[in-house]
């Protein structure tokens, strides 16, 4: 399993948020794929990002097919659209849909991640059994910062259409 929760854009009034998640099944050797984004991160894609990545890249039929899906008001598969994205401060959490990353404490000493999509339902728990690094670059306006937690103690519950197992393990 990995995810990804981010928050986007150039301004912090226009700051759009999507999520990403992968669920492999070892036993089938299947993998499913999540996404889903919110109506300022589909609008930066029609006005900003997808005009001037195609600029630089006339050539790029896959983009020009999934730009055009979004101009008819297509969402292409596998992306949904978030109803509703919130942040929290005491705890810090956040609520993307259905999908919910919840620090424990105000020292934030691990967090739940809770993912839900169709018939498959991930609830763990990480403890970090090191500390949590703030990532950072340069402070450039296009830089990237982030979070990584990188060696957790890690248990819960996975349930697909097909089963329900409890996990536990690193992660």
């Amino acid at each position: 399993m990995m995810a990804s929760f981010f928050r986007v854009g150039e301004f912090e009034i226009g700051k759009g948020h999507y999520i990403i998640h992968t669920l492999i099944d070892l036993d089938s050797k299947k993998r499913f794929k999540f996404s889903s984004f919110d109506s300022k991160v589909k609008l930066a894609m029609l006005a900003i990002y997808l005009p001037f990545y195609l600029l630089l890249h006339p050539t790029d039929k896959r983009i020009w097919r999934l730009y055009k899906k979004l101009l008819k008001g297509e969402i292409p598969v596998p992306h949904k659209m978030l109803e509703t994205v919130r942040i929290n401060q005491n705890p810090p959490g956040l609520v993307y849909g259905k999908h919910q990353l919840n620090f424990k404490g105000e020292e934030a000493v691990g967090f739940n991640v809770l993912l839900q999509e169709g018939n498959s339902k991930i609830e763990l728990e990480f403890t970090p059994m090191k500390p949590i690094a703030l990532i950072v670059g340069d402070g450039k306006p296009d830089d990237l910062y982030y979070y990584s937690t990188t060696r957790n103690s890690v248990h819960g519950k996975i349930k697909t259409a097909v089963k329900t197992e409890n996990v536990s393990g690193t992660g």
